[in-house]
């Protein structure tokens, strides 16, 4: 019964991530924020670990267009519209081929995990090079956007 119960759980979830992504796109290290609403725990990154994958990084490379190395961004439709509009790329653009998005200087898109892959990435990145790869789901649809990402287990 218990089983049967998180297989829902789990199908629920699959559901609303399916229903709210709406595609992939490279956004600017600086854009990025860790999500935090005020009720989960903040976290902070690991030095030692930031520094292992940046280590990683220079050893194999950094692969951000892997589909394993993405992380879940979250942004609201009428920004999403508006950013779509300012970088001239097309909602089918960000299904299909992986655009880079341009942002306003002020605006903060957070993110729902990938802490350290971030701050090696701001490290071992140069300058003119400092983007990663989000996928981009919606906000706004349930109540509480990181129960759907499983927080608690991801870094």
């Amino acid at each position: 019964m218990r089983q049967s119960r998180a297989r829902a759980e789990e199908s629920r979830r699959e559901a609303e991530r399916r229903l709210k992504y709406v595609g992939a796109a490279r956004v600017r290290l600086d854009v990025l924020r860790l999500f935090w609403d005020g009720t989960n725990v903040r976290r902070e990154p690991n030095s030692q670990h930031v520094e292992i994958l940046a280590e990683s990084f220079r050893a194999g490379g950094c692969h951000r267009l892997e589909l394993r190395n993405h992380i879940p961004g979250k942004i609201s439709q009428e920004c999403l519209d508006s950013v779509l509009r300012d970088s001239n790329v097309s909602a089918h653009q960000l299904l299909n081929d992986i655009p880079e998005l341009s942002f306003p200087d002020d605006y903060k898109l957070d993110y729902l995990h990938g802490l350290h892959r971030i701050e090696a990435a701001r490290e071992f990145l140069s300058e003119t090079d400092k983007w990663w790869t989000v996928d981009l789901y919606l906000s706004g649809i349930v109540k509480h956007d990181q129960e759907m990402f499983n927080l608690t287990t991801m870094s």
